[in-house]
């Protein structure tokens, strides 16, 4: 394609020889580079970075203990330090809709020396193998996010390699309290050690929020080396959870590829939302609807198959109860009623590619290899669960 110079092509100018400096300086000044009009798309590698999906819960008050919590992909790393509402919160920094808010509603002052607070989020291997990690190219990552609080100082940062046991720690400041502010951390390549190109544990990364001094006792690596508990909150002042009314927020969370930070990768909520489902995936049913249908074997027992998404590994499934009421799961009898009496549900043979097979046994009233449907008596879930 020729180039446009003051309305000639540049192959034209270079043909009859009138092509000068000023041409492609003007040229140079007018054409923009494809690398700044360009979003180039899939750098971030985190998942729901801008904490847009929340399948579990939008809002959980009265949290003491750690989990896959509300916004999806983000592990909360609780251990007896305080009491939390932990929300999808609408305030965010221009440019978001969503941030993950942790509000302590019960303070610990002065936390044991186990005790612990922080937000993780794990990769697997197979999706880090880019990094080139145990060899002399290993490549640099950024991390960057957005974060506000009542607190300033100085928060840790930490990457794990899970499986090699090796880490690195960097920290961040909080300059202004309750104050939106952009952050930017680079991880330099660790060229000794690789990263399993599986679907188990890559890296972890932390931000350490508060902990007692089981924490806090280690050195802070510099540079990737063998990493242990006792030093990864080694650089942290910030103390979130130890007054009533503490909170962190933090959104915008990127990682990508190079020792430069580039505008949040902004995905579709439906793209996220699949991505999501690898690692979680909630099936939701109103009143008095079919979950499957299956087959009575005997008199007392049937079964059904369930299908989900394909997952990272074999999930855990769980069901509602069984029952006729409030939600719970029966099976039909062939011609559509209850059977006379409730036994109990099983999941079995749960696979990652995406099926399972539900198994009722001690239920009476079934008909010997007639049809049988699986029936919820109320507005319920099942989830299935895969996450690192």
């Amino acid at each position: 394609m020729a180039v446009v110079i003051n309305g000639t092509t540049g192959i034209d100018k270079v043909q009859d020889g009138s092509i000068g400096t000023a041409d492609i300086a003007a040229d140079a000044i007018t054409t923009p580079k494809i690398a700044n009009s360009v979003n180039l798309g899939r750098r971030n590698i985190v998942i729901n970075g801008a904490m847009n999906v929340a399948q579990r819960s939008t809002s959980l008050s009265g949290v003491t203990s750690g989990g896959y919590l509300t916004t999806d992909r983000f592990y909360t790393d609780l251990t007896s330090l305080g009491t939390y509402t932990v929300s999808q919160s609408t305030d965010a920094p221009s440019g978001f809709a969503h941030s993950l808010k942790y509000l302590c509603t019960t303070a610990d002052a002065s936390p044991a020396s186990g005790d612990n607070f922080a937000l993780q989020y794990k990769i697997e291997g197979q999706d880090l193998q880019i990094l080139d990690y145990g060899n002399s190219e290993a490549k640099s990552f950024t991390v960057s996010f957005w974060v506000k609080s009542n607190k300033t100082g100085t928060g840790a940062f930490n990457i794990r390699n899970y499986d090699q046991a090796r880490g690195i720690n960097k920290s961040y400041t909080i300059n202004s309290a309750d104050t939106w502010e952009y952050k930017t951390i680079v991880i330099d390549g660790d060229t000794a050690s690789g990263i399993s190109n599986d679907s188990g544990h890559g890296l972890w990364l932390f931000y350490i929020f508060d902990s007692g001094s089981g924490w806090t006792s280690g050195t802070a690596n510099g540079n990737w080396a063998a990493w242990g508990w006792s030093q990864i909150n080694a650089l942290g002042t910030l103390q979130i959870g130890r007054s009533v009314n503490d909170y962190i927020q933090i959104t915008g969370i990127q990682m990508e590829v190079g020792d430069t930070a580039t505008p949040f990768e902004h995905r579709s909520y439906g793209e996220e939302l699949t991505l999501c489902h690898r690692y979680f995936e909630r099936l939701t049913y109103s009143n008095t609807q079919f979950v499957s249908i299956g087959v009575a074997n005997t008199t007392t027992t049937a079964n059904t198959m369930l299908s989900y998404l394909p997952k990272r590994a074999s999930p855990t499934i769980t069901l509602p109860a069984a029952g006729t009421s409030g939600g719970a799961l029966a099976f039909l009898t062939s011609t559509g009623g209850y059977p006379s009496g409730i036994g109990s549900l099983s999941i079995q043979l749960p696979s990652a590619t995406g099926l399972a097979r539900i198994h009722g046994s001690g239920f009476s009233g079934l008909n010997n290899g007639s049809p049988s449907g699986l029936f919820t008596s109320g507005s319920s879930s099942i989830s299935i669960d895969a996450e690192i």
